[in-house]
């Protein structure tokens, strides 16, 4: 059993380019909330 979080996320009606209409910016937003939750802030 590993120590580190995973998550699999799979975006309804997406396909491999995020094409479709919402999905671009829901993978986005994903990123950036994944990117504030494991990365400080460098001043």
């Amino acid at each position: 059993m590993s120590i580190y979080e995973k998550k699999l996320s799979i975006v309804p009606g997406a396909t491999h380019l995020f094409e479709e209409l919402g999905t671009l910016k829901e993978i986005v937003e994903q990123t950036v909330s994944w990117f504030r939750k494991y990365l400080q802030e460098v001043n």
